[in-house]
Order: C-alpha cells, then structure tokens, then sequence
C-alpha cells in the first residue's frame, strides 16, 4: 500500500524583512515544484497504484524458518467464504467486520476443467466466474488479498478428475492467471488424500506450479483430530515435503473431533499444540515459535454435525489462546455462516448461518 511521503520543512530564524519574503518565496516554489513532480499518493485508494488496482496489495509475503521448506506466512484473520453461488460478498464482509484477507471456496473439476462447485455454468468466464474477479479486486482496493482454495469436502478436485499432468498443470494455472493470484490453498481431506494417484498429480502440479511462479505461495487445509494431524494429514504434509513444495502454513480442519463433551476450545487448544509437535517433527530445524506462526487454525462456527458447537464464548478463549500462542493465521468456516439463523432454522441445513445465539459478524469481530 502506498502511503503519502511526509514533509518537513524548517527554517532558520531571520529578523531582516526582506530575507523573510524571499526565503518564503523560494520556499513556495519550491514545493510547488515538487509536487508538481510526485504523484500525490494521499488521495488514491488503498491497493492502487496511479489509479490501477494492484494485484495483491495486502503485500503477503512468507518468512523464513529453520527449515526452507516451511515458509511462515501470518496474515491474520482469513476466513473462508463460500463463493459459488453467491452468498456473501467478501469486500462487503470484510468492511463489516475488519478483515481483508479470504480464502475463496472452492475451485473443483469438471474434467481438466476448473469451475466453482465443479459446475461448467459457473466457469471462470461466466458470470459467476466475473462477479468472483470482481469481489477479489474490491478486497484488493481495501488493501488487502484473496487466496482461491481447491478442494473441499464434497465435489470432484482437479487432480481428481484431470489425469493428464501437463493439463492439470494447465488448469491450475488459468486460475492463477484469470484472479491474478500470488496465494493458493489445497484444501484435501480424506476422500482426496486416500486416492494416492490423484495426490501424486496434485503435488507434482504445486512444484511445478512454484517453479513456473517465482514467489507463489501455497498453503495446506488437511484433517485434525484432537491430539494433532491424524493420519492423512500427515501423509498429505509429508508428500509435499518430500516433492520440495514450500508451504506457506498448514491449516488445520479443528472441528467436528467425534465427541460431544467439553469445551470445544479446550479440544483445538490440544489440537493445535499437537499439530505444532508433529510439525517440529515433520520439518527438522523449525523452533516452536515458527510451528506456531505457519499453523493456519481453522474452526467451524457454531453447531457441527458431530453434536459440538463452537461458541462466542469459545470464540473469545480461542482468541486469546492465538495471541499467546503467536499462531499467523486463523480463521472459520465460514463467512456465510457468521449470523444467526432464522426462525425455522432452514438456513442452518445450508450452511448460511451458525446455529448459535450471536449478532451478524460477531465471530469475525472477536476473532479479527
């Protein structure tokens, strides 16, 4: 973000008159000649350059650890907002609450194809596929920037559906180009993880992907159970370790652990110190600081279907746990989902509300 260049002038004390007038004179030509010649920066909107959006304005940039495949990337509060069918915007989202950064759900295949929600109609060209391009470049305006996630739940993933390497590459990429990305997510869950060819594709496509854009970075959302990363999460990590993909953090899904008791502040607190052990483990050289700020925590707001709920209450332990802790990212699925339901509770099935007593934004105003 360009900020106005600040200007001081001082002038010696001179008691002759005259010297006065022609010192104020050269001093008002003076200036006046150089702002003629700097453009005045003060009256642009933020994440403009000359009046031009620019690409990314939120400046992310990854640190640096102990070990140069994990790459700390701390942008704050980022929630993931549910675009296809558009639900919530994420500029009018993020004004409300006081966040600029998003992860973008969710790019799937239809073929070697990439669409929102897998559904041709809603293409990267149609009008969804605009309305998206021009939401991210209003959170951009603002000073900030958006993240496009593949995968998800439910749905096909590109490496699922896409079996030619090079055209999966492809793919991967006209998403990067068309939103003019510097961030992408891996969202992979079970389904995805199990099936071993599609991983193979899906990681070989990152590296290639990081060697093609100098600078890219990529993030994980992988399971979690409540002492760490289960099983497939690990795997998941693992694989892209070993392919040399640098990851920018891992997200953590800490949600929906199977049990029913409890705070459910109390299960993320002990998933988040695990994940960080299995991290220190998984990257050799990373101290528990930099574990911390490449966790990406990731919680579900309100009722879930394992019979838990994730409270305003948990939602103020939580934020105190992250500024203890120094984790660099967090978040919650989702941004659709942060207001109360309606009478009937009707939206609660799709997935538009939380379920629990609350105003409109408030998780994302306690958690910013």
């Amino acid at each position: 973000m360009l900020k106005p260049q600040a200007r001081r002038w001082g002038f010696k004390r001179i008691t002759a008159a005259v010297a006065v007038l022609i010192f104020a004179g050269v001093g008002t030509y003076l200036l006046a000649s150089s702002r003629a010649a700097t453009p005045d920066t003060s009256r642009q909107r933020p994440g403009t350059q000359d009046g031009r959006p620019v690409p990314s304005a939120g400046g992310i940039k990854a640190g640096t650890s102990g070990n140069p495949l994990l790459t700390p990337l701390a942008t704050g509060l980022t929630p993931y907002a549910y675009l296809p069918y558009g639900g919530v915007s994420m500029a009018d989202y993020g004004e409300r609450v006081g966040t600029d950064q998003f992860h973008a759900a969710f790019i799937l295949g239809a073929g070697c194809t990439p669409a929102w929600d897998g559904r041709t109609e809603l293409g990267l060209t149609s009008q969804r596929g605009r309305a998206v391009a021009a939401d991210i470049r209003s959170v951009r305006d603002r000073g900030g920037d958006v993240s496009v996630s593949f995968g998800g739940e439910s749905g096909t993933e590109l490496s699922n559906s896409c079996t030619d390497p090079r055209a999966l590459q492809a793919a991967y990429q006209s998403v990067i180009d068309t939103y003019e990305l510097t961030h992408i997510n891996f969202d992979i869950e079970y389904d995805s993880e199990s099936n071993q060819a599609a991983m193979a594709r899906r990681v070989q496509a990152a590296k290639d992907l990081q060697d093609a854009n100098p600078g890219l970075l990529i993030s994980l959302t992988v399971p979690v159970g409540p002492q760490g990363l289960v099983d497939g999460g690990l795997n998941t990590l693992k694989r892209f370790r070993d392919a040399g993909v640098k990851v920018s953090n891992v997200g953590i899904m800490a949600m929906i652990f199977g049990q029913s008791s409890g705070r459910q502040s109390d299960v993320i607190k002990t998933a988040v110190e695990g994940t960080v052990r299995q991290m220190q483990s998984m990257y050799p050289g990373i101290s528990q600081q930099e574990a911390h700020r490449a966790v990406n925590l990731i919680v579900l707001l309100g009722d879930n279907t394992g019979g838990e709920t994730f409270t305003v209450a948990d939602a103020v332990t939580i934020r105190q746990f992250i500024r203890d802790k120094g984790i660099g990212t967090w978040g919650y699925w989702s941004a659709n989902r942060d207001k109360p339901c309606g009478v009937d509770g009707a939206d609660l099935k799709q997935d538009t509300c939380s379920g629990v007593s609350q105003e409109a934004g408030q998780f994302g105003k306690l958690l910013r």
